[in-house]
């Protein structure tokens, strides 16, 4: 098993979150990466986050940038504009699900009535706007 340092497994990047070389592959460790980016073995004890959508490497959690090719590991909701990680189903500031959000936004702006997921009964609203009305 070589030991990282040939032409096709760089040294490790200075640094580098993990103290040993990859053990399946003997590749140098990548700073920021939960696994290895040439055989995909987890790095021991890493903390596991996103997986890149751009190089497929898999990043430590609360990274926002991929440490191994510098892509984005964040999306922006289009109704508050938060950065929420790739992983999460919702946006991490206003808890809109990202499925569906780009319809749900146009179908709001046209003034259909598509409540949002923290009430999905839309009775908050109509118990607001009604008590509104009354006075």
């Amino acid at each position: 098993m070589g030991h990282g340092h040939d032409s096709d497994h760089p040294p490790a990047r200075p640094g580098c979150d993990h103290d040993h070389d990859c053990q399946t592959c003997g590749a140098a460790p990548v700073s920021g990466l939960a696994a290895c980016p040439y055989c995909r073995a987890a790095y021991a004890e890493a903390d596991a986050g996103v997986r890149c959508p751009g190089c497929d490497c898999l990043n430590l959690a609360a990274r926002t940038v991929c440490a191994h090719c510098n892509g984005t590991l964040t999306r922006s909701c289009v109704f508050c504009m938060a950065h929420t990680s790739l992983d999460q189903p919702e946006c991490a500031r206003c808890h809109e699900p990202f499925g569906g959000a780009e319809e749900r936004k146009r179908a709001r702006m046209s003034g259909a009535s598509v409540p949002h997921k923290a009430d999905p009964g839309g009775v908050n609203i109509f118990n607001t706007l009604n008590s509104i009305l009354k006075s």
